[in-house]
């Protein structure tokens, strides 16, 4: 029934449903392997491209990631580099953001992000604590923190992670539809549908 709601709701546009599977269950690296391998013009390739869209989830304060004010700032260069998929670059400028800010919660969070694209977990999980102890209200950092603990296996941690998350903000559809997968990978599917349901 939900497919179908989507589908409806989605009018010709790539189904958000599968975009988020596709998101959640493949690795950003298995999405562009995936992506090369496809002809230019097929349906799945969009999606592939939508759910690699939503990977970019790199934040800045106050602006949005196509408008990056400040040339200078190492922040917003960083963005960009992870953007553009330079993710040694965007580390060693979010690294050298710390270094003259440690207090900086969006260059732990970011340095997270990329860390997290290099499928190095346990760094990018203690980047994310560095984050959440400057900004302990910083729901995308719990949601993400709670996705690289997904990743090593640890569930229960990631759940507790997620919890935070929407307990902060009730509304972050992606905190609720991971929690989801962390519970069913525990195999308690009740729980799993009621925060899908959510």
């Amino acid at each position: 029934m939900r497919i179908c709601l989507e589908v409806k709701k989605q009018r010709g546009e790539p189904i958000k449903l599968f975009v988020d599977f596709l998101r959640i269950w493949y690795t950003e690296k298995e999405l562009r392997k995936r992506l090369k391998s496809l002809p230019e013009n097929c349906l799945e390739r969009e999606y592939i491209n939508r759910a690699l869209a939503v990977k970019e989830d790199f934040i800045v304060a106050d602006i949005e990631k196509d408008t990056l004010a400040n040339e200078d700032d190492l922040v917003d260069q960083g963005i960009r580099e992870g953007i553009a998929g330079n993710l040694e670059s965007a580390l060693e400028l979010f690294d050298q953001a710390i270094n003259n800010n440690d207090q900086d919660a969006t260059a732990w969070y970011n340095r997270g992000i990329v860390l997290r694209k290099l499928e190095r977990y346990e760094e990018a999980i203690t980047s994310y604590d560095q984050a959440l102890k400057i900004k302990p209200d910083f729901h995308q950092a719990w949601n993400n923190r709670g996705f690289a603990l997904a990743h090593l296996g640890r569930y229960e941690e990631a759940i507790a992670s997620y919890n935070q998350a929407v307990a902060i903000n009730p509304d972050f559809h992606q905190a609720w539809s991971n929690r989801g997968i962390a519970l069913a990978n525990l195999g308690r599917d009740e729980e799993a549908i009621a925060s899908y349901d959510k």
